[in-house]
């Protein structure tokens, strides 16, 4: 169990999947991560990578090789190390290993750098090809945030919320319909639209709120957000999802780089990818 920890908000990170488990307001008690209940699903926080959903036949072609991956790729259940903790900053830490390269045939390692500032956690990832061949990957984030926040609120009570006003493009409610600056949440559009995929966003930020309490989420960056919840168990939870991009959506057996991959990174180097989630 890993803590981060101030005056006012306590933050746990579990290795497993190296995801945020817990975001607490020491003085109201709310709980502003989904606390990963099997009964509705299974995660809290995961990463992404290196696909994002899966392949219209679970399969991925590397040249010669054909392999399956489970939904949103490796890392949500990889062990991760840490390798650094101080009161309010940690480091965690990934490296492939003969489990994944059978999956994903490419050497890498994942840093990911935890930074609770105020009421803000920054999140910070690094992604080093460890290999000698050009590594192609996918990446997006997907946190769960529980709704409702309080006993005295509902579902229903809560928004999705957009830091400046949009014309929504993509598949989701209230898409090309003017200028929109909130959506109210029910299950019922959730039912209609599983899940909400906008592109192009010009917020900073996405959020979810009731009018007093809620968080935002950066997404400056990235061309996709996806908003999604499991409507049919009326799941106590809402995800926030920025992605780097959607794969390529061809029912053939394309090359992973030219269908299911939408990024590169060169051997010996980096890539780094950063977003933010704030609580009030």
């Amino acid at each position: 169990m890993i803590i981060l920890q101030n005056h006012d908000y306590f933050v746990k990170l579990n290795l497993e999947g190296g995801q945020v488990s817990r975001f607490k307001d020491e003085h109201s008690g709310i709980e502003y991560i989904f606390e990963a209940n099997p009964q509705y699903w299974g995660y809290s926080t995961p990463t992404l990578f290196p696909i994002i959903g899966s392949s219209y036949d679970k399969k991925y072609h590397f040249e010669s090789t054909v392999t399956t991956m489970e939904n949103h790729g490796i890392l949500r259940s990889a062990t991760f190390t840490n390798v650094s903790n101080f009161e309010n900053c940690a480091v965690l830490t990934f490296t492939s290993n003969d489990e994944t390269f059978a999956q994903y045939p490419y050497h890498f390692t994942i840093n990911i750098t935890y930074t609770l500032e105020g009421s803000k956690l920054l999140i910070e990832y690094d992604i080093i090809n460890d290999g000698v061949v050009d590594m192609p990957f996918n990446f997006g984030l997907h946190p769960a945030f529980s709704v409702p926040l309080t006993k005295d609120k509902t579902f229903n009570d809560f928004k999705v919320t957009f830091s400046s006003p949009e014309v929504l493009r993509g598949h989701g409610p209230m898409t090309e319909s003017g200028l929109i600056s909130e959506i109210p949440l029910d299950y019922k559009t959730f039912s209609e639209y599983p899940t909400w995929i906008y592109h192009n966003l010009q917020s900073s930020h996405i959020g979810l709120s009731d009018g007093t309490h809620g968080v935002n989420v950066s997404v400056v960056g990235f061309p996709v957000v996806a908003v999604w919840t499991n409507a049919d168990k009326e799941a106590p939870f809402v995800c926030l999802e920025p992605w780097l991009g959607l794969k390529h959506d061809i029912e053939r057996d394309l090359p992973f780089e030219k269908r299911d991959a939408i990024l590169s990174i060169s051997p010996s180097k980096q890539f780094r990818v950063t977003y933010t989630i704030e609580v009030f």
